[in-house]
């Protein structure tokens, strides 16, 4: 680790032996490490540094390490914190997240496992500050990009969906935005200052799914309490993604979550204030899953109340050029490459494209040209044999026979580099023929 790469981190323990342990654990690793022996005194040292990770002790004399947890929460929005304790419960774990703890060890455990529970808490500061960031209304709407009306139109339908805590389902083809929009409504809420994390039910399903939602104990030696995604998304997001391939099980609990969270907006006390926002998709139809007994009709109910269906990009071929520039500066400064572009020809075979796999299909060609051919202008020989095979199968009966002998022609010619000696030998034309069939 360098010194660029170093991060500051401020141990808080009234036990002198377990700080300079601790200490010297971290230190070898490139961290810049303070020390406190009492909330008080870190509460000191945090009003003169700036510091990435708090990593506080329960109980100590005088305020114990939750109300540290509650001070750096209401007051350092760019500071992580973890708790470490002797005294490892279940109840101690969720109250410890519900304050704002990220990470949760319990005492005794090893250097691997203190090196661990420290990577991923710097790993959830990095998330939390890239999804806290200050975004301009259109950076928010994430990947949801174009002018035409459909465009505008889902657009209006995230920002509306964003200002409520009703859960939500979304919809569409396959490859369509359903994450971005996802991301979208979390970013524009009130609640953007919280998490957003996503559970995949075609990745984890059924007892495993569960487990991760309402959390588990983690294995020997540790033993401590992993919360679950339902303490961690409290105020936040949670987004259940491919609802459609969720069993039985999950169905059910999921249905009983929901009916939860409805009666507490029955009382005047709690109304209109979901402990989180539930996020739902699917690219299927769920109604047809229903017919065939695949799918909770009960459940389907709660969720589709509000919906927002997202329309496939063949339906807004308006939008693909501006799909395909904001790829490209996406693509280049992720991967510090120079922007690739485009020839004229190269962009309305683009346009021309079905898309069947959507924004997920565009997204993909994009990286692969921007990593490929850094810097160049993409023609068509350069594009995936698919994209123009297609094209030929839906152009060919459109086109006069000296279109189609044009295109063949200038394709020939970028093949060879533009050498007409070469081109003219291939086609079996001589060099004034060629000029004749380009003009």
């Amino acid at each position: 680790m360098t010194d660029s790469e170093s991060k500051k981190i401020l141990l808080v323990d009234d036990a002198p032996d377990t700080i300079e342990v601790l200490k010297r654990n971290l230190e070898s690793k490139g961290n810049i490490v303070f020390t406190s022996y009492s909330v008080q005194e870190a509460i000191k040292v945090l009003k003169k540094v700036a510091v990435d990770l708090v990593i506080t002790d329960y109980k100590m004399p005088g305020a114990t390490g939750f109300e540290l947890i509650r001070h750096v929460k209401e007051n350092y929005k760019e500071t992580e914190i973890m708790m470490i304790t002797g005294y490892a419960t279940i109840e101690g774990a969720v109250n410890a997240v519900k304050s704002g703890a990220e990470e949760y060890l319990s005492k005794p455990f090893t250097d691997e496992e203190l090196y661990k529970a420290v990577e991923r808490a710097f790993h959830k500061l990095e998330l939390r500050l890239s999804a806290t960031k200050d975004f301009n209304e259109d950076e928010k709407f994430e990947g949801i990009w174009g002018s035409g009306r459909k465009a505008q139109k889902l657009k209006k339908e995230i920002k509306t969906a964003s200002k409520n805590s009703e859960p939500l389902l979304i919809t569409g083809s396959q490859g369509t935005e359903t994450d971005e929009t996802a991301i979208s409504i979390h970013r524009l809420s009130n609640r953007s200052s919280k998490r957003f994390l996503t559970i995949d039910f075609e990745t984890v399903n059924g007892k495993n799914a569960i487990r991760e939602l309402d959390g588990y104990e983690r294995k020997k030696p540790d033993k401590s309490f992993q919360p679950g995604f339902l303490d961690l998304t409290s105020g936040g997001t949670l987004y259940l993604k491919n609802i459609e391939f969720a069993d039985e099980g999950c169905q059910k609990y999921l249905l009983k979550l929901i009916k939860s969270e409805s009666r507490k907006q029955a009382k005047p006390e709690t109304k209109g204030n979901y402990a989180r926002k539930l996020l739902f998709s699917s690219e299927v139809d769920l109604q047809e899953l229903i017919k065939a007994d695949k799918f909770n009709e009960d459940l389907y109910f709660l969720i589709s109340k509000y919906r927002i269906e997202i329309p496939a990009l063949k339906e807004r071929k308006e939008d693909i050029t501006v799909i395909i520039h904001q790829l490209i500066n996406y693509f280049s400064e992720k991967y510090y490459k120079p922007k690739i572009s485009f020839s004229d020809y190269a962009i309305n075979l683009l346009t021309e494209y079905e898309w069947t796999n959507n924004y997920r299909e565009i997204k993909s060609l994009i990286k692969f040209l921007t990593l490929s051919f850094p810097g160049k202008i993409i023609d068509a020989p350069d594009l995936p044999a698919i994209i123009k095979s297609s094209i030929s199968e839906n152009r060919v009966y459109n086109k006069t026979l000296l279109e189609i002998e044009q295109e063949y022609v200038k394709g020939v010619l970028k093949s060879v580099n533009n050498n007409k000696s070469k081109a003219a030998k291939i086609l079996n034309l001589d060099r004034k023929t060629i000029r004749e069939k380009l003009k």
